[in-house]
């Protein structure tokens, strides 16, 4: 399995327009490709952690290739910024796994 994380610091005055969005594009439901989850930060309420789960790698680069993907991050441009972004690879059966 393959983890994307962004750390999106989001301007309050579109917080509202941000929450839609994660929404629209499935964050917090479970999806065929993987599982979306976005995580509003206890400690700083515009600070959000975007978690994507993928199949492989190259699943992974597929999306981040798709215009989907393009539409996210452009969003974050108009609402934030990401202020953080890592890729995680976790051993073959561990991690969620999509059924």
């Amino acid at each position: 399995m393959v983890t994307l994380r962004l750390k999106v610091k989001i301007d309050p005055d579109k917080m509202h327009e941000f929450i839609q969005f994660l929404t629209k594009m499935g964050f917090a439901t479970d999806q065929k490709q993987g599982l979306r989850m976005a995580y509003q930060s206890l400690a700083d309420e515009n600070l959000f952690c975007c978690h994507e789960d993928w199949g492989s790698k190259a699943e992974l680069d597929q999306y981040l290739a798709s215009h989907e993907y393009s539409m996210f991050a452009g969003a974050i441009k108009v609402v934030g910024e990401i202020e953080e972004s890592c890729v995680l690879e976790s051993p073959p059966g561990e991690g969620y796994q999509p059924g």
